[in-house]
C-alpha cells in the first residue's frame, strides 16, 4: 500500500525553498474536493509521460497558481488499477487509453536505434514498471536524477507504484514564483530521459 506523508517541504528551487512546506496531509480514502486546499490537481504516470488533470478531470498542459495558495498533488500510475478506481469519476474519465498514450511516445520520443520503440516500451514496463513524481524548476535538469534540492522529497519524490491500491497524496502551499517542471525520479528504462512535462506549473 502507499504510504502518505505527513509534514515535508514539497517543492525546492535551486538553492533554496521554492514551495514551502506541507500543511499536512490528506488522509486515506477517496481523493476529491477539499474545502481546505485552493487546488486539487492530478498527476498520472505512465511509461514515458505524465497526465495532468483538475478537479474536473480536464487533462491540462499548464497549470497557473497563485503565490500561498494550497495545492494538494494526487500522484498515480495509470497502471495501478485499485488506484486508478479509487479516484473520483470524473477523473477516470479524463484518462487516456494505453494505445492513445503510446502514440503520443510515438511523437516525442525518439526509436533506440537497436531496437523498435514499442519493444523499448515493454521491456520497461516489464524491468521497471514503478515511476515517482518530482517537481523541479523549468530548466534545471533533473537535478541529479531527479532528487530535490536538499533531498526534501527523497531521492525519489512521490513514489508511484505499479501496484498501488490508492493514489498517493501530498498537499503543499507555493511559497516561491516561477515555473516548474512535473519529472519522474525513478529509473524507468529507456525513456526515462524523455519522461517529463515541462513547465507544466507556474506561480505567479
Amino acid at each position: 500500500m502507499t504510504a502518505h506523508r505527513s509534514r515535508r517541504e514539497f517543492l525546492t528551487g535551486l538553492g533554496g525553498v521554492a514551495m514551502a512546506g506541507l500543511a499536512g496531509c490528506a488522509g486515506s480514502g477517496i481523493p476529491g474536493t477539499d474545502r481546505s486546499v485552493d487546488r486539487t490537481l492530478y498527476v498520472g504516470a505512465y511509461h514515458w509521460g505524465f497526465v495532468l488533470l483538475d478537479e474536473t478531470g480536464t487533462e491540462r498542459e499548464q497549470v497557473t497558481i497563485d503565490v500561498g495558495s494550497t495545492v494538494k498533488f494526487v500522484g498515480f500510475s495509470l497502471g495501478a488499477t485499485e488506484a486508478v478506481d479509487a479516484l473520483p469519476a470524473e477523473v477516470r474519465d479524463g484518462l487516456l487509453g494505453h494505445e492513445e498514450l503510446e502514440a503520443r511516445n510515438d511523437d516525442r520520443i525518439p526509436a533506440p536505434s537497436e531496437t523498435y520503440l514499442h519493444e523499448a516500451l515493454e521491456d520497461a514496463e516489464r524491468r521497471y514498471p514503478n515511476h515517482s513524481l518530482v517537481i523541479v524548476p523549468a530548466g534545471s535538469g533533473r537535478m541529479g536524477g531527479g532528487m530535490m534540492d536538499g533531498g526534501m522529497m527523497g531521492r525519489r519524490g512521490l513514489f508511484l507504484s505499479h501496484d498501488a491500491s490508492e493514489p498517493t497524496v501530498d498537499t503543499m502551499t507555493a511559497g516561491r514564483r516561477g515555473s516548474y517542471t512535473i519529472d519522474c525520479g525513478n529509473f524507468c528504462g529507456y525513456g526515462h530521459r524523455y519522461m517529463n512535462k515541462p513547465a507544466a506549473i507556474t506561480v505567479r
